[in-house]
């Protein structure tokens, strides 16, 4: 029979894409509260994703193809951020969804930093992330 055993390297790979889903849900929870272009689904899909090819680039102990890892995921995301940028057809200057594309750049990194086992920085650039995007709603809703 098929038996699924977990070691201390299968239990930290856990954590990270627990971790990952989870900072990607705070971060999208907060643009579908405000009905902005990013929902929480697609933020934990793009979050666990990155953390996820940052694994496989390091599993086995071979850091070598973190360097290739990071750019192919900064490069390729941006695509995703792309797609969320959009503007008005009454006014083609007022442009939507940059905010939107760039917290999917961001939660890119997260992940990648997650897989990476930078822990303390992906919980610091999560909540930072969580306060510059709140304080633009509290700025304009009570200053």
């Amino acid at each position: 029979m098929f038996q699924i055993q977990f070691g201390a390297a299968e239990v930290e790979i856990l954590i990270k894409l627990v971790l990952a889903a989870l900072f990607g849900l705070i971060i999208g929870f907060e643009r579908r509260a405000r009905n902005y272009g990013l929902g929480s689904r697609t933020s934990m899909l793009v979050c666990i994703g990155a953390c996820l090819f940052t694994i496989g680039a390091t599993y086995g102990g071979d850091v070598t193809g973190l360097g290739r890892v990071a750019q192919g995921l900064a490069t390729g995301v941006g695509f995703i951020g792309a797609a969320i940028i959009w503007r008005q057809p009454q006014n083609p200057v007022v442009v939507h969804g940059l905010t939107s594309a760039v917290a999917v750049w961001v939660l890119t990194a997260i992940g990648f930093a997650l897989g990476a086992g930078a822990y303390a920085a992906a919980v610091l650039v999560t909540f930072g992330v969580l306060i510059i995007l709140l304080v633009r709603h509290f700025k304009y809703k009570y200053g």
